[in-house]
């Protein structure tokens, strides 16, 4: 059987009375698992380079740090494990050129995303 999808609302007559009233139909939103990895960057915006702060379960995934401007270049690309990306890109971020940056930390089943001003 086809579903079909309303955009407009539906009509229903209300009891005794003779008058529509509209009722939107019913959605169910998708339950989303949090993140299990939470992204920081400071001091932001930063003058110079700047630190990433990693929290959460502190296991050896593999994960990858995207670095891309407001253009959609992708400036920077790391892999390693959250302890090992914040000093990482605390000692290349110095050698950015000012402007926005757009910071996607990516693993197995999730992505955070985190945007910072460079001086």
């Amino acid at each position: 059987m086809r579903e079909q999808y309303r955009t407009a609302p539906l009509q229903r007559r209300d009891r005794g009375v003779g008058k529509r009233q509209a009722r939107w139909p019913r959605v169910r939103a998708a339950a989303r698992a949090a993140p299990r990895l939470t992204l920081q960057a400071f001091p932001n915006p930063a003058p110079g380079a700047f630190s990433l702060r990693v929290t959460g379960p502190a296991d050896a995934r593999p994960l990858t740090l995207k670095v891309t401007s407001l253009l959609g270049q992708r400036v920077l690309v790391l892999h390693g494990s959250a302890g090992s990306l914040p000093a990482e890109i605390s000692q290349r971020s110095g050698r950015l050129a000012p402007g926005t940056y757009l910071l996607r930390l990516s693993g197995a089943d999730f992505s955070v995303v985190q945007r910072v001003v460079k001086l």
